[in-house]
């Protein structure tokens, strides 16, 4: 027979108790050494995570505001875009109205130019035909003074001859005289 070995049972917790203090002689990590060391890690992991999430969320919250922000401008940008257009639109109208109206005044004005080149042809015509007759008059008067003179000879002569020849003559050429002057 040989030796026997006799075994204790020992309560778990003391068992557990021993079993970590040659773990922790040895150098060894305890099972709770491992777990509490699982457990840092991970609260440590929650707590990074938890302030990304924070940061995301501070991000997700400032890209909705710029977006929101971005948007409230490109309605106020569409608006105004809108509003110059409408005003472009009416400029451009305006413009067409007043090169229509320029174009009629221009047009106008080509025949005030017209009608005043013919108005002063004829107003010089109408000085050159009032010199010629100007001068035509003043021949008539010369003729006529000439005329009087010679009719006054004529009857001066036959006051002083008395002669009725000289009278039916001077007649004839007194009517002659006045159909040329007229």
């Amino acid at each position: 027979m040989g030796v026997e070995t006799v075994q204790f049972a020992l309560p778990a917790e003391l068992d557990a108790y021993m079993q970590d203090s040659i773990f922790h002689m040895l150098g060894f990590c305890t099972y709770e050494d491992r777990l509490k060391k699982k457990l840092s890690r991970a609260e440590e992991s929650q707590r990074d995570l938890a302030l990304q999430l924070q940061q995301m969320q501070f991000r997700l919250r400032e890209s909705d505001h710029k977006r929101a922000k971005s948007k409230e401008e490109a309605v106020l940008n569409a608006q105004a875009l809108k509003r110059q257009v409408a005003e472009n639109q009416k400029l451009l109208e305006q413009c067409r109205a007043l090169k229509d109206e320029c174009n009629r005044l221009e047009q106008e004005c080509n025949l005030y130019h017209n009608d005043r080149d013919v108005f002063m042809e004829a107003a010089y015509e109408a000085e050159d035909r009032a010199a010629e007759a100007d001068d035509r008059a003043m021949e008539a008067e010369a003729k006529n003074a000439i005329l009087e003179a010679e009719l006054d000879q004529m009857r001066l002569a036959l006051s002083i001859d008395g002669g009725k020849i000289w009278m039916g003559v001077s007649d004839l050429k007194l009517r002659s005289y006045s159909q040329l002057l007229w």
